[in-house]
């Protein structure tokens, strides 16, 4: 049962009880139910605020434009006292991957109190069990990727609503699924925004809640922000052999061949990795590679596939 957040002031367990609701949804990417249970869950929340139940038009779930799944996205818009066509969002992914590496505590990943208190038990790197042993972490599936950005983001709006006079601009969230996929959701939201900008939005700041990673140890540095953001792209590799029997090596052609020699060409090469500001991006890692041959026999085949993550910069404030 959603609580309704209109007579409460922002507090910090306001943000942690919102967060392990988020996260006992499993919303793995890609699932469209429970996928579109948070974005929904989210809806309903915001749907008590009075300024969405007068103007009920600024709290939009849409459908994710070419989703075969039938995804949606939410996107919320507070607007400020006095007419102004600026706006700041807020914005973040409501899918995680899956629960795989949790090994034996998969069960419990959802679950993000439970999941700390066993976790416990597991081996760790020594940061992470001193995080853990400070009482002042939470552990589990979505917690930090990303659904703390999202519940952060969700309770400013919140607050912002129940405080409008202080607004300048109009302020908005943005949540969107299939991050950790094909990206559909944000390239669906690509749309929106250029739909709302040309009904007279004006983009002053997008902000991503995602987590970043600092360098050091201290919480001094790593809690870094940074300014502008980077893209990806996905250029898959079909990569076709020809087959032939073992005894007969040379008479075939193994794709894995072509697959290995391109995984050493891009994989991790600096000198692929675009470069803005003075600042290298990410460099092309491989995605897992799929055989589409049939089982193991006294074949030399493969037809295999490759997808290769690249990414790039776009140009920041």
């Amino acid at each position: 049962m959603l609580m309704n957040p209109v007579a409460r002031t922002m507090r910090p367990e306001d943000i942690r009880r919102l967060l392990l609701d988020l996260v006992a949804i499993p919303s793995v990417s890609p699932h469209a139910d429970n996928e579109r249970a948070v974005v929904r869950y989210l809806r309903d929340r915001l749907a008590f605020l009075p300024c969405f139940q007068e103007h009920p038009e600024d709290l939009m779930l849409l459908p994710v434009e070419g989703d075969q799944l039938g995804r949606e996205l939410l996107f919320a818009l507070v607007r400020a006292p006095v007419t102004t066509a600026d706006t700041v969002i807020m914005t973040g992914h409501i899918d995680v991957v899956d629960v795989r590496v949790c090994g034996p505590l998969a069960p419990l990943a959802f679950d993000a109190v439970a999941y700390t208190d066993a976790i416990g038990t597991m081996q760790m790197p020594a940061s992470a069990r001193r995080d853990l042993e400070s009482g002042q972490w939470l552990f589990g599936r979505g917690v930090a990727d990303m659904k703390c950005g999202v519940a952060v983001a969700t309770t400013v709006l919140e607050d912002l609503a129940r405080n409008p006079a202080q607004l300048q601009s109009n302020v908005a969230v943005l949540f969107v699924p299939d991050e950790e996929n094909s990206s559909l959701g944000m390239l669906g939201a690509v749309r929106l925004l250029a739909r709302l900008q040309d009904e007279g939005l004006r983009y002053l700041a997008i902000i991503n809640t995602e987590p970043s990673i600092g360098i050091g140890d201290s919480m001094e540095d790593l809690a870094s922000v940074y300014t502008g953001s980077a893209g990806k792209i996905n250029p898959f590799f079909y990569c076709v052999g020809r087959e032939a029997h073992l005894g007969e090596y040379y008479e075939g052609f193994n794709a894995a061949v072509l697959t290995t020699w391109l995984n050493l060409l891009l994989e991790g090469d600096p000198a692929l990795a675009d470069r803005a500001g003075g600042e290298a991006l990410t460099p092309s890692a491989r995605f897992p590679i799929t055989a589409t041959s049939p089982a193991p026999s006294c074949q030399a085949s493969c037809w295999t596939t490759s997808a290769v993550w690249l990414c790039w910069p776009s140009a920041g404030p």
